[in-house]
């Protein structure tokens, strides 16, 4: 959970994410509100800001799916 939190620099998105409350793209969506709205003003390197978000995105599900497959197995062995 730990590298989901640093990726997008919240607690609450990766939490919402394993509780599937949102999904990994909408989070990162929301994780990089401000950098849309300097981008919208300022203008996007062409490939470094599609990189990144997609990087993030990857790094978010990673995370999630480690943390459910890793509760999976736990809820498992105790039935």
């Amino acid at each position: 959970m730990q590298y989901a939190v640093e990726s997008v620099k919240s607690v609450l998105l990766p939490y919402s994410v394993v509780t599937f409350k949102l999904q990994a793209e909408d989070a990162v969506h929301r994780a990089m509100l401000e950098q849309k709205a300097q981008i919208e003003t300022w203008g996007s390197v062409e490939w470094a800001h599609g990189v990144e978000e997609e990087e993030l995105t990857t790094r978010l599900a990673a995370a999630a799916l480690f943390v459910y497959f890793n509760s999976n197995a736990v809820t498992k062995k105790s039935l």
